[in-house]
Order: C-alpha cells, then sequence, then structure tokens
C-alpha cells in the first residue's frame, strides 16, 4: 500500500508538472480548461472524494517522510575496532522488544541533546502495580539494556510517562498489594 501511494502521488506530481508547463508556453488552450474546471465544480461529490483521497494521500507522504527522517538519524561511538552507528529506529525496536511484568505496551522516543541520548519510554501499564518501584526498576532496565547490549554510554536520561493503566484482563482476579 506504502508503495502504491507514492506511485501514485508521483504520478500526480508529474501530470499537474506537465500541465502547468503546456499551459505556460500555450500548449492547453484555456478556454478547454475553463469547460473542465466548470464541470469539475459540478461534480461536489466526486470531487470532494478525490479531494480527499489526494489530500489524504499528501498527509501519509509527509508522515513516511518524518518518520524516515527520524528513523534515519543515528548515535555514534568509537570502539577500538572503528566506529559504530546505531539508528534511531533500532534502538526503538529493540526497546519495545524489552518485556516487564508491569507493562503492557511501550513507546520509546529518542532524542539527542547536548548532555547525550534521552530516552522518553510512554508506558501502558497493568492494574494494581507499585507504580514508583516499577518504573524504577523499568528506568534501570532500559539503562542497563542500553548500555550493556548497545554499547551507548551516553545517557542523559531515562524520562517515563504513564500515558494509561490498562483495565484487569478477563477472568483476572484483582489482588491488593
Amino acid at each position: 500500500m506504502k508503495k502504491f501511494i507514492i506511485f501514485f502521488s508521483m504520478v500526480i506530481l508529474v501530470v499537474m508538472g506537465l500541465f502547468l508547463i503546456f499551459l505556460a508556453i500555450g500548449w492547453l488552450p484555456v478556454e478547454g480548461i475553463k469547460q473542465i474546471l466548470i464541470s469539475i465544480q459540478e461534480q461536489i461529490i466526486p470531487t470532494i472524494i478525490v479531494g480527499a483521497l489526494l489530500l489524504g494521500g499528501g498527509v501519509y507522504l509527509v508522515y513516511l517522510l518524518v518518520r524516515e527522517i527520524r528513523y534515519g538519524l543515528t548515535i555514534s561511538f568509537r570502539n577500538p575496532e572503528g566506529e559504530v552507528r546505531v539508528s534511531f529506529g533500532a534502538v526503538e525496536e529493540f526497546l519495545k522488544r524489552l518485556r516487564f511484568d508491569e507493562v503492557r505496551e511501550m513507546k520509546p522516543e529518542l532524542s539527542i541533546t547536548k548532555k547525550g541520548l534521552e530516552i522518553n519510554a510512554r508506558l501502558t501499564l497493568e492494574p494494581n502495580i507499585n507504580i514508583p518501584e516499577a518504573t524504577t526498576r523499568i528506568q534501570g532496565t532500559i539503562r542497563e539494556y542500553v548500555e550493556g547490549v548497545l554499547g551507548i554510554k551516553n545517557i542523559a536520561s531515562i524520562k517515563v510517562f504513564i500515558t494509561k493503566i490498562a483495565r484487569e484482563r478477563e477472568g483476572a482476579e484483582i489482588t491488593r498489594p
């Protein structure tokens, strides 16, 4: 689907570019274009649908571009054999795969500051847990894995944002700590 939208958008851009060039050099009759625009204006529903699809495709292309730029950012460090570069995308995917009993879902985001790497983890927590203990353990584990497994030592901070506390799963007993 992604490739189709990119291809379709490129075709639309090429057609629009040719249209403007042909219009500017006089190869397209202005009166004919006026008639086409009037007939398009009279077909309200199809015009709105096509316009919405083109708008959606454009927004999706911008999203893909921003995501590609973000995942293209890298963290680099040197080891005795030479330079090592790790993409933000690789680190974020690595962090998503970490498993914690207290966490139902984690969405990590990375950024670079003057102080070093900032890791922001947005969490959906399981119900009925001790949040201070859980977040301390999660932050420590994230630091340990990023430093130990990925070899990235310059971590400025690890921030945890609890975005949601999940509901009890079907058939689960509620226990009090």
